[in-house]
């Protein structure tokens, strides 16, 4: 569970790469799509450090309940 958790935070950086490329490449032509893929980055990037912290307290919490057993 925990490799498909750090594969789809990878992916979640793809994604935001590919949204920030996107809003590079519209920014002269399409000003309100080329935002709102700016958006979409930002909020891509969020989502990849919030799962990064909940995976780190996921393995804690199970180190945790081996170091107990």
């Amino acid at each position: 569970m925990i490799k498909y958790l750090k594969i789809s935070g990878i992916a979640y950086l793809l994604l935001a790469a590919f949204s920030l490329y996107t809003s590079i490449s519209r920014w002269e032509t399409d000003r309100d799509n080329a935002y709102i893929f700016l958006g979409f980055s930002v909020v891509l990037v969020f989502l990849f450090f919030f799962k990064r912290k909940f995976i780190k307290r996921y393995e804690e919490r199970a180190r945790n309940e081996e170091q107990k057993k």
